[in-house]
């Protein structure tokens, strides 16, 4: 199989494919955000990986979870993937997140994560691809590939059902 050098056109492209293929699904940043890896992964040969972690904007913490590197780790391993925290990609150190804006623009507009994010970047964003400086994602924990796998295959079903 050929490989292409993912740039951030190849990495919007894949990111924006998946945004359309899948069902406005809020709060789903470790499905969203392993199959992106994967595709990426799969068709570039880009360094990609799936990362768990915290968010905060501007100081505020978004997702977050106070649980330990090694708690995360166990959490992901036994396919338990409700966890406080968010989840991303990193294509060779650039942050991906597909999540972030569909989660934040489900809640009502009164919302505090609605309104932070439309603050932040005005409405009908889609996808984040690199880091603003009033953002900080700070990693706990890289999901194995086995992880990803497991995330990605309820999305799976969702593309067949949709072709």
């Amino acid at each position: 199989m050929r490989r292409r050098c993912v740039n951030r056109v190849t990495g919007i492209q894949y990111g924006r494919e998946i945004l359309l293929r899948t069902p406005k699904l809020p709060y789903a940043c470790a499905h969203l955000s392993a199959l992106w890896g994967a595709v990426v992964k799969d068709n570039t040969n880009i360094p990609v990986d799936v990362i768990a972690g915290n968010l905060t904007i501007k100081g505020k913490k978004v997702f977050y979870s106070n649980d330990s590197p090694a708690k995360v780790a166990q959490a992901f391993q036994e396919s338990n993937f409700a966890w406080d925290g968010h989840v991303w990609v990193s294509f060779a150190g650039t942050i991906g997140d597909l999540s972030i804006f569909r989660s934040a623009y489900s809640e009502a507009e009164d919302h505090w994560l609605h309104q932070l994010i439309v603050t932040e970047f005005g409405k009908g964003r889609g996808l984040l691809l690199g880091c603003p400086p009033n953002m900080e994602y700070a990693d706990k924990y890289i999901l194995s590939d086995n992880e990803i796998t497991s995330l990605i295959q309820p999305l799976v079903h969702l593309f067949k059902e949709s072709e």
